[in-house]
């Protein structure tokens, strides 16, 4: 019995050690990548997006465990989810899901649920590295007869690296120490599909004793 309990207990850890690097590269690639390029199409008109980066960078500050409870409204199984309702809304019902509630899809919606929270920070960072270009370089490229678009790829995602990295180096230490977001979203189910590092140690520590 003793045996089997340890290899049930390895597999186990095992299997969170793969959903942890999941969830952490996933998620830091999906909010830093966002951010970045969201940061470079506002770096073209940065007046007239100042409103838009502030409603982006607020879902940075709000809770995980907040903006959990609101991820589960979106998420819903029934018509009250406001992605099945959105998904009947066009009359494909048979796309409406359990998001949550399925093996296949649960972690993929923690996933998008973490990601949206740290989209604000890689968005502002790679904005002020953009904003701290001279303004000499921008103005002797578009002078050469360079478009927009060249500018952007050339130029300012570069020099907006510095940004990129610092925003990389934040949201993967966040990602690996998530933990609100899985216990009120689903609990680190279902059959432990969305248990990272941290929540496996939650549950092992304080719900198994």
């Amino acid at each position: 019995n003793f045996t089997l309990q340890l290899e049930s207990a390895v597999s186990a850890f095992r299997n969170t050690l793969v959903t942890t690097l999941v969830f952490t590269v996933s998620t830091t690639a999906i909010s830093v990548s966002l951010g970045w390029a969201l940061a470079m199409l506002c770096s073209f008109a940065p007046r007239q997006t100042a409103i838009f980066r502030l409603m982006i960078f607020a879902a940075f500050g709000v809770s995980d465990a907040v903006a959990g409870y609101m991820w589960i409204g979106i998420f819903r199984p029934d018509s009250a989810g406001l992605l099945n309702s959105f998904i009947s809304l066009f009359g494909l019902p048979g796309f409406a899901h359990p998001w949550l509630g399925d093996v296949d899809t649960a972690l993929l919606s923690i996933i998008i649920s973490a990601a949206w929270g740290g989209v604000g920070l890689p968005l502002m960072l790679c904005f002020a590295a953009v904003q701290s270009i001279p303004k000499s370089v921008l103005e002797a490229a578009y002078m050469d007869g360079a478009k927009p678009f060249s500018v952007m790829r050339h130029i300012m995602m570069p020099l907006s690296l510095p940004g990129v990295r610092v925003a990389i180096f934040i949201n993967l230490l966040g990602a690996l120490r998530a933990f609100d977001v899985i216990y009120v979203m689903t609990g680190g189910g279902p059959v432990r599909a969305t248990e990272t590092v941290g929540y496996f140690m939650y549950r092992e520590s304080m719900t198994q004793f």
